[in-house]
């Protein structure tokens, strides 16, 4: 849509995106972080609603680190400062990602933009994203607050759950609800090329069998 259109319009944007936000709540709340969070993960079918898919990098809060050391996961352009720095990941670090989709779904562009790697890196490290009102002067003040509380280059001045983040964009312009919204589908990859490294986990031992009585 993005892609096709440009930027959106506030009351066009604000209730697809809401729906991303609950959906990427559900999965945090069932201990999951998506990790690659980004307009090509977040679909809209024909009735309007929102499917967040491709949790092929996903990881279980908790888990063991499996990735080879120096690795990076996930798409630059949308990264979270403690990835590139090779800390670790929480929740907060896929709200990050979702500030930035929110930003291009109302600007039609990314803050960071370059030919190199490297300048992205370091733009999500160093950089403060440009004020979205800057580029678009229709944006709400508190739109605006809530999308950059969300990009914070310190996940400590972030929202502290994507349900705060969704809080405070329905506190600064009320959204009617999309009834009986479904929960995200989990999607395998289709085969298309990624800009992406797969994290993967052992699977748990199978369980002892118990000696003949």
């Amino acid at each position: 849509i993005i892609r096709e259109s440009g930027r959106m319009t506030l009351d066009r944007a604000l209730p697809l995106f809401l729906q991303a936000l609950d959906g990427v709540e559900h999965a945090h709340r069932m201990g999951i972080i998506h990790r690659d969070l980004k307009p090509a993960n977040i679909m809209v079918n024909r009735d309007g609603l929102v499917k967040v898919t491709d949790f092929g990098i996903a990881r279980v809060i908790g888990s063991a680190r499996m990735t080879r050391e120096g690795a990076m996961i996930g798409t630059l352009e949308y990264m979270p400062p403690e990835r590139v720095l090779g800390k670790e990941m929480d929740a907060r670090s896929d709200q990050y990602s979702l500030g930035f989709v929110l930003y291009e779904m109302l600007s039609g562009n990314l803050p960071f933009t370059s030919q190199t790697e490297y300048e992205i890196l370091r733009a999500q490290i160093e950089t403060p994203p440009p004020p979205i009102r800057a580029v678009v002067p229709d944006v709400p003040p508190e739109i605006e607050q809530a999308i950059l509380k969300s990009m914070a280059k310190n996940a400590a001045d972030r929202f502290p759950t994507v349900g705060d983040f969704a809080a405070a964009l329905r506190t600064a312009v009320p959204v009617a609800p999309v009834a009986e919204t479904p929960l995200p589908v989990f999607l395998p990859r289709t085969g298309a090329k990624e800009t992406t490294l797969v994290e993967t986990f052992p699977l748990p031992p199978p369980p002892a069998t118990p000696p003949p009585s």
